[in-house]
């Protein structure tokens, strides 16, 4: 007798389908719910959810890091010949000016070591902290047809006052690019406040009516920073411990990157810019 192929085949799929429909309660019982089909969208087993806040940083408390930066810019290279300060029409200024009066950016001390030097932590374990606050109140007064600090540093969102305690007005540009630029008139004897809400390096302050008369301002998310002082030094405590790659800029001799490994105890070292 011929068999017939085509009912062999469906003879082999119905005894397949019945052997299916036997074992398949023995693989539930073994191995629990049988998975489910995915749904279009529906987020991937394991994978993280989105729009999940990255993990908090870490508050920081000065009174655990003991660490400390100090030392000494220094220029190495030519020393830029001196730039006096310009005379007049105003004769308030003219008066506290004198003769003349050299510029903040062309000070060089006969050792070589330059004052207005902004040193600052660039990158490190200072990045896992939160909650910096500022140092004090700040102010920058224009006394004398000048402002002083020439360079300075602020927390993002610190306050801060320009003063004018002069016989004569002043007119306070600050240029911004992150942070919104601001230009105030101030009569003789007055003040106001500014406040940088981004972080933002080198913005410049300048006085539209002496315009011999600038500053420089960083707005950083912490406070480990630092000015060099009139004999080139500077002085940044209370880091937290680890590796650390610290930045130093002046205003016409460049910027220069200083790996530092910061440990409890205070370290001292030596920056040199080259004028490049």
């Amino acid at each position: 007798m011929t068999s017939n192929p085509a009912s062999a085949s469906l003879f082999s799929r119905i005894v397949s389908g019945l052997a299916l429909l036997l074992v398949a309660p023995l693989l539930v019982a073994c191995d629990g719910d049988p998975p489910k089909p995915m749904v279009p969208g529906a987020p991937v087993p394991g994978a993280p959810v989105p729009g999940t806040p990255a993990a908090a940083a870490t508050p920081y408390v000065s009174a655990d890091h003991t660490g400390r930066v100090t030392g000494v810019v220094r220029l190495v290279g030519d020393t830029p010949a001196p730039e006096l300060t310009p005379a007049g029409v105003d004769d308030h200024c003219n008066a506290v000016i004198g003769e003349g009066r050299q510029r903040e950016k062309t000070l060089v001390n006969a050792d070589g070591t330059l004052p207005h030097t902004f040193v600052w932590a660039w990158q490190g374990p200072h990045a896992e902290f939160e909650g910096y606050t500022a140092q004090g109140e700040l102010r920058v007064t224009q006394a004398g047809c000048r402002y002083s600090p020439h360079v300075f540093g602020v927390l993002v969102g610190q306050v801060f006052v320009v003063e004018n305690p002069d016989d004569t007005a002043h007119d306070v540009n600050m240029m911004a690019a992150r942070n919104d630029p601001r230009s105030v008139s101030q009569p003789p004897h007055t003040e106001d406040d500014f406040v940088l809400k981004k972080r933002e390096a080198r913005v410049r302050f300048v006085c539209k009516t002496h315009g011999w008369m600038e500053a420089w301002c960083f707005a950083l998310d912490h406070p480990f920073f630092a000015t060099t002082d009139a004999a080139g030094r500077f002085d940044i405590s209370g880091l937290p411990a680890g590796d650390y790659v610290f930045k130093a800029w002046h205003e016409m001799h460049g910027e220069v990157e200083i790996p530092v490994t910061v440990g409890a105890e205070s370290l001292e070292i030596d920056v040199e810019l080259t004028g490049k």
